[in-house]
């Protein structure tokens, strides 16, 4: 690990990021970087690595080794006398506010409505007055096309409405970064548009962006590059038309043209 990055490199810096479970290498060597504004897709075979990486990321699975840095921090680790050593609860949530996560599950609470779902973490974690975090929730539910639900509790939704919820909640503490994990691979077919169109709209107010996906025209569409990755690996980098036209390893290509054949 490097205690120190320039600030004025990559929003985010990963490098020679590792993740085990027990024996299973989920994560061998990862480097990468994203800059402000960038939109970075991550591809791959299931088991690649994709959701590890970016729960790594937001400090939800700790790193075996490697390091990565959000403006020159260091996350999740403090170096004391050479050692590194991992940082508190308290401190990793105060980093990771820095980032917003969208899950493929909606994990919305049941109980509350979908204003409550988004007026929660503002309430709670920010200590916003009530009326300054409804007033900031509606703003969001207008913004993901939803204001007429601000009442209705997640029973009640669809499966592309509670994911916009899920975006709205993830978007209200005004995160620098957004990490998408497979938004859209528990939704029907038929509900994936409403879900990627408020991604495209993100993109287009200029909201940097990793996003784990395997929706290779989506990918080519809003993204500024794409990784994929394979058994932990990046095997191919580079910019979208590139890499999914014209893929240059053989297990890109594999790839590829598997999921152009669903």
């Amino acid at each position: 690990m490097s205690p120190t990055e320039p600030k004025d490199g990559p929003l985010i810096r990963a490098r020679d990021v590792e993740k085990l479970f027990g024996e299973n290498h989920v994560l061998r060597g990862i480097n990468l970087d994203l800059h402000h504004g960038e939109v970075i897709s991550l591809l791959g075979p299931s088991g690649s690595g994709k959701s590890t990486f970016l729960r790594c990321i937001n400090m939800l699975e700790t790193l075996d080794s490697g390091a990565v840095h959000y403006q020159g921090e260091l996350l999740g680790f403090s170096l004391r006398d050479g050692v590194y050593h991992p940082l508190s609860e308290k401190r990793r949530a105060r980093q990771r506010e820095h980032f917003g996560m969208v899950f493929q599950q909606f994990n919305l609470f049941p109980h509350m409505t979908a204003l409550e779902n988004i007026c929660e973490g503002l309430r709670v974690v920010h200590r916003q007055p009530k009326a300054q975090a409804e007033e900031r929730a509606r703003y969001l539910l207008d913004r993901v096309g939803l204001v007429e639900k601000a009442d209705e509790y997640p029973g009640m939704l669809s499966g592309g409405q509670q994911q916009r919820v899920a975006i709205a909640r993830a978007l209200a503490p005004h995160p620098s970064v957004m990490l998408f994990d497979e938004p859209t691979s528990a939704l029907d077919p038929e509900l994936v548009g409403e879900v990627l169109d408020v991604i495209r709209e993100l993109v287009d107010a200029g909201m940097t962006m990793l996003i784990v996906t395997h929706e290779l025209n989506f990918a080519r569409e809003v993204s500024d590059k794409v990784a994929l990755l394979d058994e932990g690996r990046i095997v191919e980098f580079g910019d979208p038309a590139d890499v999914l036209t014209n893929p240059q390893s053989a297990r890109a290509h594999a790839f590829v043209n598997a999921m152009k054949r669903k």
